[in-house]
C-alpha cells in the first residue's frame, strides 16, 4: 500500500472527494495547517484511480490535473499510484502500510481557469477534456 494524498486548493466550504478508491462515496477532507487547501489521504494499492471532487454538493473535475473520459463520456480526474521501493520494503518487513509522501508537484497543462486541486505523487499524463458532465460519475 502507498500513502496517497490529493489536495484541493479551490474555493468551497464543504469539500469531499469520491472515486474508485472509496466506491464513489464522497469522503471528507481535512484542512491543511499550512494554507487554505483541503487534503484527502488514503493508503492505496498501486494502480489507476479515477475520482472527482464534491464541492458544496457539486461534482467537479480539476482541469489542472490529469483527466480521463470513461466509456459513458464522464470526465474524471486520474491518479496513478505506483509502488515505490520504500513501500515494497516496508510491506515486506511488517505488512503495515507505507507512509510515504512525495511533495514534488505534478506537471500539468496550464489553463485559464484557476488551479483547484493538486496531487503530490506520480501524476500521469492523460488527456484533458474541457467539457464536464452534469451527472454523477461512474467507476471505470
Amino acid at each position: 500500500m502507498v500513502q496517497t494524498k490529493l489536495v484541493w486548493s479551490g474555493e468551497g466550504g464543504d469539500v469531499k472527494v469520491a472515486g474508485e478508491f472509496n466506491n464513489w462515496s464522497p469522503a471528507d477532507t481535512s484542512p491543511s495547517a499550512e494554507d487554505n487547501t483541503r487534503i484527502f489521504q488514503a493508503d492505496l494499492k498501486p494502480g489507476r484511480y479515477t475520482y472527482k471532487w464534491v464541492v458544496d454538493g457539486n461534482w467537479l473535475v480539476d482541469q489542472s490535473q490529469p483527466t480521463q473520459t470513461d466509456e459513458s463520456g464522464n470526465v474524471n480526474n486520474l491518479k496513478i499510484v505506483e509502488e515505490t521501493a520504500e513501500s515494497t520494503a516496508k510491506t515486506a518487513d511488517d505488512d503495515s502500510p507505507a507512509k510515504i509522501e512525495n511533495d514534488s508537484p505534478a506537471k500539468t497543462e496550464s489553463t485559464n481557469e484557476p488551479a483547484t486541486a493538486q496531487t503530490d505523487a506520480n501524476a500521469a499524463t492523460a488527456t484533458s477534456d474541457a467539457s464536464e458532465p452534469e451527472h454523477e460519475p461512474r467507476a471505470v
